[in-house]
């Protein structure tokens, strides 16, 4: 149950610290594009001061990030492996960027801990998640219906739309 909400909140407590330190977060398509901007510098520090400030959020144990933050000494938050990318929201992967921005992770935390359990609790009858699922599961199987279509009306939701279509 909660391993997971634990983890998050230990990368929620690593941003804060790595804020305080003034970390540095990179972005890149590529590693030779991130090792050629952590090895030109930034801020007028060389390439080890640079290399004590980023956190990789990378697979535990191997993969093309691994091996580069391992050479190059870099901090790592570990993506756990039985999370998908889509679904990784309440892992490192979205937990330690949302707390380097100042969001409020105990609240998000608090919150997904809270309904998980809700849900485990109740009877399948008052379980919407489960519901939900049931009834994609039985539209498909028995009625034919492949298809999920979802209508945000208005500019507010638009960024909702493109998450929900991201799922299937």
């Amino acid at each position: 149950g909660h391993q997971g909400f634990e983890h998050s909140s230990r990368c929620a407590r690593a941003a804060d610290h790595h804020v305080g330190n003034h970390a540095e977060v990179l972005v890149g398509n590529d590693l030779e594009e991130l090792d050629e901007r952590v090895a030109v510098g930034a801020d007028g520090l060389d390439a080890d001061a640079i290399n004590a400030r980023i956190v990789a959020t990378t697979d535990a144990a191997s993969g093309l990030l691994r091996g580069l933050a391992t050479s190059r000494g870099w901090a790592t938050l570990p993506i756990p492996p039985d999370v998908g990318g889509r679904f990784s929201v309440l892992s490192a992967v979205g937990i330690f960027p949302l707390a380097f921005a100042g969001a409020n992770t105990d609240g998000l935390l608090g919150g997904a801990r809270g309904y998980q359990e809700s849900l485990l609790l109740r009877d399948a009858a008052d379980n919407d998640a489960l519901r939900l699922a049931l009834l994609h599961y039985l539209l498909h199987t028995r009625g034919g219906m492949s298809m999920c279509v979802q209508y945000t009306y208005g500019d507010p939701l638009v960024l909702l739309g493109d998450w929900f279509r991201q799922l299937w």
